[in-house]
């Protein structure tokens, strides 16, 4: 099982981020995503791939004041 923010997740496919994205509902595009402990620029989420193995951390960035 792939560990989605510290949680189990059973991933039925290898998925890209984007893609990872839409399976959890995430519609935000300022994003810092992390998997296996390497931090993706967002050019990469179409290339990366997140199987059953990964550890993804996806952190949602807000900006304020």
């Amino acid at each position: 099982m792939a560990q989605i923010n510290g949680r189990p997740v059973e991933l039925s496919d290898t998925l890209t981020v984007n893609q990872l994205k839409e399976k959890l509902g995430i519609t935000a595009t300022r994003l810092a995503v992390e998997v296996d402990g390497t931090l993706l620029y967002p050019e990469n989420f179409e290339e990366a791939r997140i199987t059953n193995d990964s550890v993804v951390e996806v952190i949602t960035l807000v900006g304020g004041g």
